[in-house]
């Protein structure tokens, strides 16, 4: 394949999923394989499987790359261990060491880093405004107030995010609408694992409140779908009147909560009322919302198929928990069981 080609690095993941397709126990994001199991003997069973598959297909490893049965290891931006993922103190570092930018596309870098690791940053949305806003700025100015937003990011980076149990019965979504954005958080265990939020357009903040509140639904749901989809889920939110009217058979809600409720239909939701007050998080998050609209969301109805890791490019895969939540099933029983591989491709891509 010729170098230079924009869709070379999609055909590349393509490729190395076909080379393993049917294997169980295993992630893969352009050359960078992690393996896992619940138990010693069933990764080492694995393991073997992706060595045998890779000697038919004429691919080598690189053994100075590989880390053999490790209860932590790296992966893309990310350690991954029993107790839990937090971030890469090498990216850390990175972020840390980085001087201020002179100009916006060094701002743009930076702010491309740091929304890598936005998990792990309370209220990203708020401390980065003003830097966000900066990149659109002409002239652009970097003054002392933007070093002192950006040093205090370089603090508030969490140093540990629980796993999500995905054998686990006991999954909360909790949702929060206001004026201007939704607010979701996802919990496992009664731990949160994850957090999202998301601004509404100017169409969307002329909804109703109820509308508003369902909508939040609809986004936390679609955000964390590879974790939600085909269990039980129940939901909290601070709206009592939304109960009633999910309640109630669809063809009896507006028009509008109608298109709303049938892209919720895939899932398997109850619903349940709790005061503002005690979800402050999901509150905080509606308030304190990412900047940008997600217009995906907007859909009046959305066609659901089902399609495999081999369907989804590469820069999706990179921006997607899935690929990092998968492995957790042995980490959350506290076992060794990773085996992270580099791989070199030998046999052209022809």
């Amino acid at each position: 394949m010729p170098f230079g080609i924009i869709s070379a690095q999609d055909e590349f993941q393509r490729r190395m999923e076909d080379a393993f397709k049917g294997l169980e126990g295993f992630e893969i994001i352009i050359d960078d394989m992690i393996v896992y199991g619940d138990t010693q003997e069933e990764h080492d069973k694995r393991l073997a499987a992706i060595l045998e598959r890779a000697l038919v297909k004429g691919i080598r490893f690189n053994e100075e790359k590989c880390e053999f049965s490790v209860s932590r290891v790296k992966y893309f931006g990310h350690v991954i261990s029993s107790e839990g993922m937090q971030p890469d103190p090498d990216k850390i570092r990175a972020i840390n060491n980085m001087p201020s930018p002179s100009c916006r596309e060094e701002l743009q870098t930076l702010l491309g880093m740091i929304n890598y690791l936005a998990k792990y940053i309370p209220s990203l949305s708020t401390k980065n405004k003003k830097l966000r806003d900066l990149t659109k700025a002409d002239p652009f100015i970097w003054e002392e107030e933007h070093t002192q937003i950006l040093e205090d990011l370089k603090s508030s980076i969490v140093s540990n995010t629980p796993f999500f149990n995905h054998k686990s019965n006991n999954v909360e979504l909790i949702v929060d609408a206001s004026s201007h954005g939704l607010g979701a958080h996802l919990v496992s265990e009664g731990k949160v694992t994850a957090y999202a939020s998301r601004s509404l357009s100017k169409t969307e903040q002329k909804y109703s409140q109820l509308e508003k509140e369902l909508y939040a639904i609809v986004f936390g749901c679609k955000h964390f779908h590879h974790y939600l989809y085909g269990r039980h889920v129940e939901v909290t939110t601070d709206d009592r009147p939304l109960e009633t009217v999910v309640a109630n058979p669809i063809h009896k809600a507006p028009p509008r909560v109608q298109r709303l409720m049938l892209q919720l239909q895939p899932y398997d939701l109850s619903l349940k009322f709790r005061p503002g007050s005690e979800i402050p998080v999901a509150d905080a998050l509606s308030r304190l919302h990412l900047g940008d609209a997600d217009p995906t969301l907007e859909e009046s109805l959305d066609v659901y198929v089902h399609q495999g890791p081999s369907m989804s490019p590469v820069h999706s895969l990179k921006n997607s928990l899935t690929v990092l939540g998968s492995c957790n099933i042995a980490l959350n029983k506290g076992g060794t069981i990773l085996f992270k591989i580099v791989h070199q491709v030998t046999s052209p891509l022809t």
